[in-house]
């Protein structure tokens, strides 16, 4: 997800998409949703954003396997 699509998603501001964005490059193995509660999101905040969020660390996933 680009930080404008990040930008979509309810409760998510430009420094939670800073954060998620700097956690995708990041990272050394593919993250978690648990992850994403280190950075501050809250459970609703997880709930409702949880198909994309979902996605988003699908793709961290998918940049790790590539490396």
């Amino acid at each position: 997800m680009s930080r404008e699509e990040l930008l979509q998603l309810k409760g998510i501001g430009p420094k939670r998409a800073a954060d998620i964005l700097e956690l995708r490059e990041n990272c050394e193995e593919p993250f978690k949703l648990q992850d994403l509660e280190n950075i501050g999101l809250s459970d609703r905040q997880l709930l409702q954003n949880n198909k994309s969020l979902e996605m988003e660390v699908s793709a961290c996933a998918r940049l790790f396997l590539n490396q």
